[in-house]
């Protein structure tokens, strides 16, 4: 005689695997269909990708769920820290001067991390 209840549950949760192992499968196709809409609209906008969207191009929340982070990166960080995200991009223009300036003026890197 079987064990009916404890083979029933099984079969539920073999049922139910299945069922989210295909919806993760769709979600994956289309988020990758909306992410190369979102980064045709950038790169009209902005001209190019950031480093980490090209980098992890193929990048999949399936398989390599840090790549597709990174990937991602662009998109979901200005929407959580808007603010934040203005004075690293403002930090970054204050680099770049400076790296600008070091060119001309022979300091070293160890100076800049002084300033």
């Amino acid at each position: 005689m079987t064990n009916l209840p404890s083979d029933l549950i099984i079969c539920g949760f073999g049922g139910l695997s299945l069922v989210c192992s295909i919806a993760v499968a769709l979600l994956s196709f289309l988020n990758k269909k909306r992410f190369s809409a979102i980064c045709t609209l950038y790169k009209e906008k902005f001209g190019s990708l950031p480093a980490g969207a090209i980098i992890f191009d193929n990048a999949d929340s399936i398989g390599f769920s840090s790549g597709y982070a990174a990937k991602i990166n662009f998109i979901v960080n200005p929407l959580i820290f808007p603010k934040a995200q203005l004075t690293v991009q403002m930090m970054m223009l204050r680099l770049s001067e400076t790296c600008h300036l070091t060119s001309k003026t022979g300091l070293s890197s160890s100076t800049l991390s002084l300033l």
